[in-house]
């Protein structure tokens, strides 16, 4: 799945908020995941908590969704694939702190801020991680079919069916 893709994908299940909210719901969200995401990577490098790369997948996929619709509400269109080269070779530690100045950045609007840094590193990452990208955004869209069939609902996104999620996330 290309990232244009994606964002087309992601608009669908985004909640019809008014524009100041719907930003903030985006921005929380970013910010949120990539704290799911990095206390998983956390418990994994300080506790030796195994990786449950499933999980780290979704949080992946979740960061995504937040951050292109937001590119979406600033009129911003995912830019292609072939931009993005995921073959940097990196360890966990470094893309992890890489991940955590990205949001430092985003919090503050700083210089560096763009959204093709952060996907950058979560295409890096998740090659460390041995995830396929591509499969980790389909896989979420899947999830969110399941989640919401015909668009988001509160009900829906309160009242959600994990073991079904689970499942469609360990497709493939």
């Amino acid at each position: 799945m290309t990232l244009k893709q994606y964002q087309k994908e992601a608009k669908r299940t985004m909640p019809d908020l008014d524009s100041s909210m719907n930003m903030l719901h985006m921005r929380m969200g970013v910010v949120t995941e990539i704290g799911e995401f990095v206390d998983q990577i956390k418990k994994h490098l300080i506790y030796k908590k195994p990786l449950d790369v499933v999980n780290l997948g979704e949080e992946v996929a979740d960061i995504m969704w937040y951050l292109v619709n937001e590119m979406t509400l600033t009129g911003e269109v995912a830019f292609d694939d072939s931009s993005i080269t995921s073959t940097k070779n990196i360890d966990l530690v470094e893309s992890v702190d890489s991940i955590l100045k990205f949001q430092e950045m985003y919090l503050y609007k700083g210089e560096e801020y763009t959204y093709a840094n952060l996907i950058r590193e979560l295409m890096y990452i998740t090659s460390e991680l041995h995830l396929d990208f591509d499969v980790i955004l389909q896989n979420n869209i899947n999830k969110l079919k399941i989640r919401f069939p015909d668009k988001f609902s509160e009900d829906l996104a309160i009242n959600r069916n994990l073991t079904l999620e689970r499942i469609e996330l360990e497709k493939n």
